[in-house]
């Protein structure tokens, strides 16, 4: 949400001060504040936007406005399923087991210095995970060491990736930089190590197995920091416990489904079926992987796809649907691009001054990403806005927005969220804070508001899709969404029901294994 970005897009006139002004609010409040004091400006016909405009619409918020969307109460028998569960987990002395990581501030000045950190950060990372691997027969050596070995010697080079090109002949070189040096890297056309080459992503840390000759290392394969194969764990409880994914709320947006999400508050409610209730009691926790509001400014004229054009009032929203969750289910909520938060990551947790109205002791707010742990599995929450840049840097993704999973298995492989720097604002901070350092036993992402589901090396990948109908954006790109349906991951037993409020009949069956 950059200001002057936005009075530059909307060429918008300013009196001297009013940034000076606006920049002393919060960056989600002061956008807001811009976009009103424009319609006022407009209004009343005036050319340039005074510190008085911004003074009465700032007097004018102060005196509050209520929602001008109401949630529909969600019906509840005099004693619900769930109430009783609460009940049953008091008297039995379950007790939740949720560990929230202590936040890290990643903060940097800019400056040449930060940058130079931030990639020593993430390479002394990744290639600790890399020689932790099984190594090429005489190890992992620098390139220094590289250049001036036997020729033709076989070894295993680290390093960073950059300067992709195809040759004439049609090999593709590349360079990887270590801290000791440059190599430049060959991969021939028709060998073995062509086709891993081709998926090689700009600032992407690999091991390059090869020899060097004449100043070329030639490459015969290529690893990645890669996640290992292992069985998929299960948490040691005696009982069913059971999480439910979402993402994607888009609450303020006129695309928000808002009858089916209520449909599924009365599902976590116990107002199902008594299949349906089956599960929902054995829910103990929710989490939501950001884009819970649709926000103002995101994206040129968002406000023509608007209900509510208040961020606070589309928060406040929010909290009146997340409180109709019963009690007894952790509710942990990370923001996305829509939220009112800096866009470049990792993301801060949700600013109190928009979520103190429905914080309670069972919604925790988290940053962007997370790695939790619940009853002993890590569990990694990521928004996954990165995930547009990186469909862009491989043909092999060409079909990823129908399979969102093929993204995550990419992040895993490279055990980083964003690989490539300035595709997706990332903070240079001196700690890379997109490294996957533990393995995950679960990753659950949103963004793309494609519901899908994969075991990848004992990682399951979970995409929980949207509650927001398909947007114009949408049509024009071709891509269909798949909103309302709920994953419900059961952690002792491993088995994932994908449950879905799209159906009309309270009768049918909602439930597919």
């Amino acid at each position: 949400m950059n200001l002057r970005e936005v009075v530059r897009q909307r060429k918008l006139l300013l009196q001297s001060g009013v940034l000076e002004k606006l920049s002393s609010l919060q960056p989600a409040q002061a956008l807001e504040i811009l976009l009103e004091a424009e319609k006022k400006a407009e209004e009343s016909k005036q050319v340039v936007i005074t510190l008085d405009t911004i003074d009465f619409v700032l007097s004018e918020k102060n005196q509050g406005k209520k929602a001008s969307q109401a949630p529909v109460e969600v019906e509840k028998a005099a004693v619900t399923p769930q109430e009783m569960q609460a009940a049953s987990d008091a008297a039995s002395g379950f007790v939740h087991s949720l560990k929230i990581p202590p936040f890290k501030k990643f903060d940097c000045d800019g400056t040449v210095e930060d940058f130079v950190s931030h990639f020593r950060n993430r390479f002394a990372k990744l290639s600790t995970m890399l020689k932790n691997r099984v190594s090429a027969s005489n190890g992992v050596t620098s390139i220094e060491q590289a250049k001036s070995s036997i020729e033709r010697r076989k070894s295993r080079i680290i390093g960073m990736v950059g300067n992709k090109s195809i040759t004439k002949k049609g090999n593709l070189r590349f360079e990887i930089e270590d801290d000791t040096g440059v190599m430049t890297c060959v991969a021939q056309q028709n060998k073995p190590a062509m086709e891993k080459a081709q998926e090689l992503w700009l600032d992407d840390v690999v091991g390059v197995d090869g020899a060097y000759s004449q100043g070329l290392f030639l490459v015969e394969n290529i690893v990645w920091p890669e996640i290992p194969m292992r069985q998929k764990r299960l948490a040691q409880i005696a009982e069913d416990v059971s999480i439910a994914f979402l993402s994607d709320l888009h609450v303020g947006s006129k695309y928000f489904l808002e009858d089916r999400f209520e449909k599924a508050l009365g599902f976590l409610n116990g107002a199902g079926s008594e299949e349906e209730n089956g599960i929902a009691k054995t829910i103990r926790y929710v989490i939501i992987a950001g884009d819970v509001v649709d926000g103002i400014g995101v994206y040129p004229s968002q406000e023509k796809q608007l209900v509510t054009k208040n961020v606070f009032e589309q928060y406040s929203l929010l909290g009146q649907y997340l409180k109709k969750i019963p009690r007894h289910m952790q509710v942990v909520i990370c923001p996305g691009n829509h939220d009112a938060v800096r866009d470049a990551e990792p993301q801060p947790p949700l600013p109190s001054e928009f979520v103190q109205e429905f914080s309670q002791d069972n919604i925790h707010f988290i940053p962007n990403p997370c790695m939790l742990e619940i009853h002993g599995l890590k569990i990694m929450v990521y928004h996954g806005t990165s995930f547009d840049a990186l469909v862009s840097n491989s043909q092999k993704l060409g079909d990823a927005f129908d399979h969102p999973e093929k993204v995550a298995v990419e992040m895993l492989r490279r055990r980083h969220l964003c690989p490539t720097y300035g595709e997706k604002p990332i903070v240079p901070s001196p700690e890379d804070g997109m490294v996957i350092e533990d393995i995950p036993d679960i990753f659950h992402f949103g963004h793309v508001h494609k519901n899908a589901s994969f075991d990848y090396n004992g990682t399951v990948i979970i995409n929980s899709g949207a509650w927001q109908g398909e947007t114009d954006y949408q049509k024009s790109m071709g891509r269909k969404p798949s909103p309302c349906l709920m994953p419900v991951y059961n952690l002792r037993t491993g088995v994932l029901k994908i449950l879905d409020f799209n159906e009309e009949s309270e009768g049918q069956k909602r439930a597919k294994t």
